[in-house]
This record gives C-alpha cells, sequence and structure tokens, in this order.
C-alpha cells in the first residue's frame, strides 16, 4: 500500500484515524444497535503499522487481535479481512528475542511498550 504513512510519516500520523476510530462500529452491530460502513482506510494503515512492524505497531496489534477472538462473525469483516489480521499476529515480533525480522528498530525498553508486547502477546497466544 503506497500512502503518506508507508513513505515514512511519523506515526503520530494516524492518531484519530486508525483502527480504534472503526472499532466502536463493531461493537455497536454485536449489541444489535446499528451497522455503520467501516472506514476501509484506517483500518489499512493500522494493519500496515503491525505488518510492516513499525515503531508503536503494538499499540495497535490488541485492535486487530480482539476483531479475531470478539468480532470473527461480524457482517463487516469479511474471511480476508480475519485472514490478514491473523496473518499480521502471527508474522508479528513480540520481543527482542522473536525470530522475525525487525525491520525498522522499534522500541521495546520502556514500560509502556513492555506492557503492551507482553500483553499482545498473551492475547495472541491464548
Amino acid at each position: 500500500m503506497a500512502d503518506k504513512f508507508s513513505q515514512g510519516e511519523p506515526t503520530w500520523y494516524l492518531r484519530g484515524r486508525d483502527v480504534y476510530v472503526e472499532w466502536p462500529k463493531l461493537e455497536l452491530e454485536r449489541r444489535g444497535e446499528g451497522v455503520y460502513p467501516l472506514n476501509r482506510e484506517y483500518i489499512a494503515k493500522s494493519l500496515n503499522m503491525v505488518t510492516e512492524h513499525l515503531d508503536c505497531a503494538e499499540f495497535s496489534l490488541p485492535a486487530f487481535l480482539t476483531m479475531l477472538s470478539r468480532y470473527r462473525e461480524s457482517s463487516l469483516l469479511s474471511p480476508a479481512d480475519l485472514e490478514s489480521y491473523k496473518n499480521a499476529a502471527i508474522g508479528f515480533k513480540y520481543a527482542m528475542d522473536d525470530p522475525h525480522e525487525d525491520k525498522h528498530g522499534c522500541c521495546y525498553f520502556t514500560e509502556n511498550h513492555q506492557i503492551l508486547y507482553a500483553a499482545c502477546e498473551y492475547l495472541d497466544f491464548n
């Protein structure tokens, strides 16, 4: 996907325009309170962060893990969507000693990053 973000925009570029803006729409559908179309561009940008393992990707990954577990039956998510989220989770580098390639030198050391990596790994493998 060739867009501004994948060409080196900083991670703050997504604030307010990411998968978390779309998540409530899935919950509303699950509760039977309406069906609202997803903004696929916002989801794609967050997914790109995860699949490219850009710095702060671990902030977006929990949304995709939740989509896989809680919203699997949503009419808003296609089997192809779910498969791409699953592949992103499987290919994610959860720790420095994880054998997956670290393409962009992500931060693993601060407390907020450490807890997110650990929580994502726990959610993914449970």
